[in-house]
């Protein structure tokens, strides 16, 4: 129908979708398109790795890759970025296809499979901005500490995991002038605590691995404190190789009434609530095991 000249037709609505309004309503864009130039490899996309997919991709991350060689089941509704419509679904597939629907302006590629093979098969210098591996497995850390130059050059890598009942969380970040040794010292250098995870695995039936009881609440806690530190790396990738750590009070500690060694980084407190982020060099906290 003919609209009258000078009147607003109450049957047309214009609305934006684009990824500079939808992601940052026009400002800072600068920053938005650097980040959108970035590639970036995440390795595990568990509990910690899809939140802090989410959060880098609404952040404004432009090329994703992700890795992860599991199946999402019904136990893992109740502390992952997923819910019931993934379950017996790859998980890596599945976040893939939310954040692909979900953010403007992502280029996202999945890939369900072990993360040694794929790094083998795959991963080449310069091939990556930014490399973010959530496995929390000790020999995935190892491994890719030893073949460094070989599959990743000079690439930045982050290594980010929870300790037992997410007690605390690390985000360290790994240069080649200082790089993380290949025989692991994360529990004796980095950790918070020698809070072990056989003190708090819960064994169910058919569960080989048992359970760690924590909720969806606490590791978001920890989920949003490394995509900070991550979007820190991809705006400034020249920062020096640090380990950043969020911890848990000593009251979280005494409350458990097992016997826990704390380490100097644990804030005192009373409170079970309250918590404390520590930025340490990796330099000196290497140093710290002569």
């Amino acid at each position: 129908r003919a609209a009258v000249v000078g009147q607003r037709d109450p049957a047309v609505e214009v609305e934006r979708i684009d990824a500079d309004w939808a992601l940052a309503r026009d400002q800072q864009l600068a920053t938005l398109h650097g980040r959108r130039a970035k590639r970036i490899l995440l390795l595990g996309t568990g509990s910690l790795g899809s939140p802090l997919a989410a959060a880098i991709a609404r952040a404004g991350i432009g090329d994703l890759d992700v890795v992860d060689k599991e199946v999402f089941k019904t136990e893992n509704v109740s502390r992952h970025f997923l819910g019931m419509r993934a379950r017996k679904r790859w998980k890596a597939d599945e976040l893939a296809a939310q954040l692909q629907a979900d953010v403007p302006g992502i280029t996202i590629n999945a890939y369900h499979d072990d993360v040694l093979s794929w790094c083998r098969k795959h991963c080449r210098p310069r091939q990556y901005d930014l490399i973010i591996e959530c496995t929390a497995e000790s020999t995935v850390r190892s491994f890719m500490a030893r073949r460094r130059v070989e599959l990743f050059g000079e690439t930045p890598i982050i290594h980010a995991w929870l300790e037992p009942l997410c007690s605390a969380g690390h985000v360290m970040l790994t240069r080649t002038d200082v790089p993380w040794p290949s025989e692991d010292p994360a529990d004796t250098l980095v950790n918070a605590s020698d809070l072990s995870a056989d003190d708090t695995r819960i064994s169910l039936p058919g569960c080989a691995d048992g359970f760690h009881p924590y909720g969806v609440a606490d590791v978001t806690l920890i989920a949003a404190f490394a995509a900070e530190r991550v979007l820190s790396v991809v705006d400034d990738p020249q920062q020096p190789s640090t380990v950043w750590s969020w911890v848990r009070s000593s009251g979280f500690y005494d409350r458990l009434g097992v016997e826990i060694r704390k380490r100097p980084i644990v804030p005192p407190s009373k409170s079970p609530a309250d918590s404390a982020t520590v930025t340490r060099y990796l330099a000196d906290v290497l140093r710290s095991d002569d």
